[in-house]
């Protein structure tokens, strides 16, 4: 039995997504709802099931309060956390780093069925939990780690020592600042989307750079040189 819990504030939306959890999940499941930030908080510091469940729709925004401020008070971090939220721009970067599934209210079905096909994979889900908690108590977004999954396993990456990424068909290439390179299981265009507000830059369709570890532009050649030496083309529609 699959144990699910629900916390938000919204009643009509909490119940609305319990009712779509039930249409659209295959396996047998219990949904426990909980409405206040203090009632959550207590349930998951005193209730036997508040630390043993499976899987958790979080609303970031419950009241005044802060639903994240809930996930460090949860000893098993072996539950798979799927943010909703009515805000798309409402803490994304640190979801998205954490390789966290969010949902954008009103849910709609097709979406909440892909994340819920991916919430029964538990293998990496504390991995998951303790990056997310990282990251939202860290300002200096290239101090962040962002987690990638490389040979089937997820590997965690400080922002800042990425140099640039390469695309490689539907890979791409993670060049590190310690003479390394990974592989990664996503396209270009997806970490360009993850990495874009952390001082990242696409100059070209096949690369996206560091601005941190920018050089210089050499006009003659039309190339980017970055500070590991490095010679990267630059788009015609990226000069400006």
């Amino acid at each position: 039995m699959i144990e699910i819990i629900i916390i938000d504030d919204n009643v009509p939306s909490a119940e609305r997504l319990k009712k779509l959890v039930l249409k659209v999940i295959e396996k047998p499941c219990n949904i426990l709802i909980i409405n206040t930030f203090k009632e959550a908080k207590t349930f998951l510091q005193k209730s036997e099931l508040g630390q043993k469940f499976d899987i958790l729709f979080l609303d970031i925004e419950i009241g005044i309060d802060n639903g994240f401020d809930l996930i460090p008070l949860i000893n098993n971090k072996s539950f798979n956390l799927i943010v909703t939220t009515g805000h798309l721009e409402y803490a994304v970067a640190a979801i998205r780093h954490s390789a966290i599934d969010f949902l954008l209210k009103p849910v709609v079905e097709k979406e909440l069925k892909e994340a819920l096909e991916k919430s029964m994979d538990t293998v990496d889900s504390e991995v998951k939990i303790e990056n997310l908690i990282s990251n939202l108590s860290i300002t200096n977004s290239q101090e962040k780690k962002i987690l990638l999954k490389s040979n089937n396993s997820l590997m965690a990456f400080k922002i800042k020592d990425i140099i640039r990424c390469q695309a490689d068909v539907n890979y791409t290439l993670v060049y590190l600042n310690n003479n390394t390179k990974v592989l990664i299981s996503k396209t270009l265009k997806e970490i360009d989307r993850t990495l874009s507000n952390e001082g990242f830059f696409r100059i070209h369709k096949s690369h996206l750079i560091n601005l941190n570890f920018f050089s210089r532009y050499q006009t003659d050649t039309n190339e980017i040189i970055l500070k590991d030496n490095s010679s990267l083309p630059l788009s015609a529609s990226r000069k400006e």
